[in-house]
């Protein structure tokens, strides 16, 4: 399949946990049923939220933790562990299932997917590089037990890092028409506050996981040496898309039958007890 020369650019707004989930799958849907174009969406959060994985327990968090901080929960459509939306700038891509960016195995569209993310990075300030395989297995050798419950815990395939620390959280759904990628880039802090809401551990475990968060995420900011907004983060990101992928960004924005979508998968799904606390 030749790779469509347009591409709809969705600049970010503030949506809460499960509108921002909806949105991506309701994306999904327009683009595999070919009534949209394939889709850049940059997005935002309007509270602190912390997402689980697919098919991540709940038992993982610490229900009064959570409700203490006033922050929420979602699930993910799409594997890996937890997540807490904090000085973040999510982004998804959608593309139809047949473009080349998915050819190869898993690690393969992981790796060129995560080429113009760390050519962004680059263009505003920071050193870095993807990780490789022998740097994935080095980055958790030494994990501590807890590791296992965060995202940014260990290096999925070809993930951007930086100094040895792990700047992006990557994940895929796939279906038979279109396929996702999404996650979230830490623009500052880090994913150590996570640890106040994750349950059923010993002091020692919880510090053990909040040192290693520390020491083994950072974020663009971080790398750069100076503050990065919102706004230049997406021109950067997405003009690295653009560029590496060669197509035109054609600014847009949601369709009413993608918003309709959305908002019946709030309803019906992502805004549900019974979604979000289904394991």
């Amino acid at each position: 399949m030749m790779r469509p020369t347009r591409w709809r650019l969705i600049l970010p707004r503030k949506n809460d946990g499960p509108m921002n989930m909806a949105i991506d799958e309701a994306l999904l849907s327009s683009v595999g049923e070919r009534t949209q174009p394939p889709t850049l969406r940059f997005y935002d959060w309007n509270s602190v939220w912390v997402s689980l994985g697919c098919s991540q327990p709940s038992s993982d968090l610490a229900a009064d933790a959570l409700r203490s901080r006033g922050w929420q929960v979602l699930r993910r459509p799409s594997g890996g562990m937890a997540v807490v939306h904090l000085y973040q700038l999510g982004y998804a891509l959608i593309l139809p299932s047949e473009d080349p960016c998915w050819q190869g195995d898993l690690a393969s569209s992981y790796e060129r997917l995560s080429v113009p993310l760390a050519r962004g990075f680059e263009k505003l300030g920071a050193m870095v590089h993807l990780a490789s395989p022998a740097e994935k297995a080095e980055f958790s050798a030494n994990a501590p037990p807890l590791a296992g419950r965060s995202c940014f815990g260990a290096l999925g395939p070809y993930e951007v890092v930086a100094d040895g620390k792990k700047l992006v959280g990557n994940s895929q759904v796939r279906r038979r028409r279109a396929n996702l990628q999404h996650g979230v880039i830490q623009l500052r802090g880090n994913q150590s506050p996570l640890v106040d809401v994750i349950d059923g551990c010993s002091e020692g475990d919880l510090a053990a996981l909040r040192g290693y968060l520390i020491t083994h995420v950072g974020s663009v900011e971080e790398n750069a040496g100076r503050p990065i907004g919102i706004d230049e983060a997406v021109k950067a990101v997405a003009m690295a898309y653009a560029d590496s992928f060669g197509v035109a960004l054609e600014e847009g924005d949601l369709a009413p039958e993608e918003c309709k979508l959305a908002e019946s998968l709030v309803q019906e799904k992502y805004g549900q007890d019974s979604w979000t606390f289904r394991r």
